[in-house]
């Protein structure tokens, strides 16, 4: 972390923000390595703690997708699609990918069975239960240091901050494939 702040000018800012995320880089990649050392104390079977391995390597979207299952339940392709602010076309193919990888199942409705739910493997869901249990401890822990009349303000900022990046990300990325 940059040992001296420059805030007084925006150009500052902007230069403290890019030295800091190398910084936020490390911490998410540590954190990915705090999950893994957890998964290692459980008592599971190491052919299964190998396979929650490699499915913890989902892509971005992916891990969205299952946290998003994990916390609001089971949902239809239209609903999914919705939560992530993506098309149908795209929900659907993304769970085409994870049912391929046994971290999705669709199962139809029971009283309608033109309606099909997609909901997480009992593997995946021990994923995701895993990681959000790790991940909301350090965020407690950090949020308890930043006083509460700060907290939804840095929220605010750090959502349109990821946003922002997002866009100049998807903005690269369509740049690239043109």
């Amino acid at each position: 972390m940059p040992q001296c702040w420059d805030v007084s000018t925006p150009r500052g800012r902007v230069t403290d923000l890019l030295r800091l995320l190398p910084d936020v880089a490390r911490a998410m990649q540590a954190q990915r390595q705090s999950y893994l050392e957890a998964l290692d104390k459980q008592p599971l079977p190491d052919d299964f703690k190998e396979e929650l391995r490699d499915r913890s390597r989902a892509t971005h979207t992916q891990i969205k997708l299952a946290i998003q299952l994990a916390q609001e339940g089971p949902a239809g392709i239209q609903e999914l699609a919705a939560r992530l602010g993506v098309t149908k076309a795209a929900v659907s193919r993304l769970v085409d990918r994870m049912a391929a990888r046994d971290l999705v199942v669709r199962e139809r409705d029971r009283q309608d069975t033109r309606k099909v739910w997609v909901k997480l493997t009992p593997h995946a869901q021990a994923i995701v239960d895993s990681m959000l249990r790790t991940q909301r401890t350090q965020i407690e822990r950090f949020l308890r240091g930043i006083p509460e009349t700060d907290q939804e303000p840095f929220l605010r900022y750090l959502a349109q901050f990821a946003q922002a990046l997002g866009t100049a990300s998807d903005s690269a990325s369509a740049a690239a494939g043109a």
